[in-house]
């Protein structure tokens, strides 16, 4: 079994330093450490690197937003808390500190912020990576019990969490990972709203429907990363966890859940600060992208499931939603020409 120690927490920070400090006084609290935790700030513009420094070195505290079960969560780092804040691409510390802060010279989206902490990391020895959404807080054995269900699974590269809703606790988010629907492009948590409660105890049949892991809260291999590569930054935002999931389905490796590590996600932390046409931009794009590059002959479903779309949200006056999908629709059809 790989240990804690061996495995690295990577965190993407855009504009968000409330959420990364709350996460990290969680994080802390794991009842067996990890190597380090390694937070990638994307070019932030509203002073996060600053905050998350002064959190770091006890400088103020930050009031968890809720009470959460089982969550035992800091509102000021611990004294003697090792930690390091240092450009990307710079001399990384022998051995890597408890929290470090990884600065990007630009915005490189998701994927390319978690490849940035997963390059450091692997440099480090680290044998697997948990890659870990801003806007979560955590109890204290979800990551032995990711790293136990891994060890359960030696098909598995990859292995998911139970992410619960910050805001309605007793309530799932998803049992892992999701399912794709190959001819709308879109996809369905497994478990959603489901009661924390009703979990059921064989993680199997779940397993057996995933599609891929939900991206909030993924560990991964060692191994995985130097068969199936890094994440594909040509998406930015959205479809990059199924993209990888696929990829490393073509390498042979099996999508695990760890029903008992918990993560209380915020849900849409992450992006809710981008312009909300820019994040659906994304998300019409890449779900053409995706589809045209695993799926190719279900394009044509794609595209008439998306133009469904136009008119079920022009009926209800979500004019940004109708711009992008007419505008992600019609990229396709002339950049591609598929049809």
């Amino acid at each position: 079994m790989i240990a804690s120690a061996d495995t690295s927490i990577i965190l993407v920070n855009w504009n968000g330093w409330a959420d990364v400090v709350e996460c990290l006084g969680s994080l802390l609290h794991l009842s067996e450490p990890p190597r380090s935790i390694i937070v990638v700030d994307n070019a932030s513009t509203d002073g996060s690197v600053p905050r998350i420094e002064a959190w770091c070195a006890g400088e103020f505290e930050h009031v968890p937003q809720a009470s959460l079960p089982g969550v035992i969560c800091s509102p000021r780092a611990p004294a003697g808390l090792r930690w390091a804040s240092l450009d990307a691409g710079a001399a990384m510390p022998s051995p890597l500190p408890q929290v470090l802060l990884l600065r990007s010279s630009r915005n490189t989206g998701f994927a390319g912020g978690n490849n940035l902490g997963l390059a450091v990391a692997a440099a480090a020895g680290c044998q697997a990576h948990w890659l870990l959404n801003t806007d979560t807080v955590v109890t204290p054995h979800s990551l032995v019990a990711l790293l136990r269900r891994l060890d359960a699974c030696p098909s598995a590269g990859a292995v998911g969490s139970t992410l619960a809703y910050y805001w309605r606790p007793e309530h799932v988010q998803a049992r892992g990972g999701a399912v794709f629907h190959p001819w709308t492009g879109g996809a369905q948590h497994l478990g959603a709203d489901g009661l924390l409660s009703e979990l059921p105890q064989d993680p199997g049949p779940t397993e057996q429907a995933c599609s891929y892991i939900v991206g909030a809260s993924m560990l991964i291999t060692q191994a995985w990363l130097e068969r199936v590569g890094p994440m594909c930054e040509d998406y930015f935002l959205y479809y990059e966890e199924i993209d990888w999931a696929e990829r490393g389905r073509q390498q042979g490796y099996a999508l695990a859940w760890a029903p008992d590590s918990l993560v209380f996600h915020k849900v849409g932390g992450s992006s809710r600060k981008r312009a909300s046409r820019l994040s659906l931009r994304y998300l019409y794009r890449n779900r053409l992208v995706f589809t045209r590059r695993f799926h190719p002959r279900m394009s044509g479903r794609v595209v008439r499931a998306m133009g469904r779309q136009v008119v079920h949200h022009a009926l209800r006056g979500h004019w940004d939603d109708v711009r992008e999908l007419v505008g992600a629709i019609w990229a396709f059809r002339r950049e591609w020409l598929v049809f």
